[in-house]
């Protein structure tokens, strides 16, 4: 809906939403595919932060799922999301491996 309306930057936000409550609610069915979605449009509109939250979700989930190994990998991805702080200019992120 918010597509259909002109206003991208609400995607995200929306995801945050859907995703938290699903992971709260420990309703796990397509929670991994609307957090890939979800992830995809934040760094699509370039917003790091919503970025850094969804994938802290999916950590969590994954520790929930008993999958240590890529909750820790998703966590670092977490850490290595990083501003490089450019005065006067947008805010890009600089992601690691």
């Amino acid at each position: 809906v918010a597509d259909e309306r002109g206003l991208p930057d609400y995607v995200p936000r929306l995801y945050v939403s859907l995703c938290y409550n699903k992971a709260h609610a420990r309703h796990y069915d397509d929670l991994f595919e609307h957090l890939d979605d979800a992830i995809a449009r934040c760094i699509e509109r370039d917003n790091a932060p919503l970025e850094a939250y969804l994938r802290g979700v999916r950590a969590t989930v994954l520790l929930d799922h008993g999958r240590l190994p890529e909750a820790g990998e998703e966590a670092q991805r977490v850490v290595a999301v990083r501003r490089a702080a450019t005065p006067g200019q947008p805010s890009r992120e600089v992601r690691g491996s």
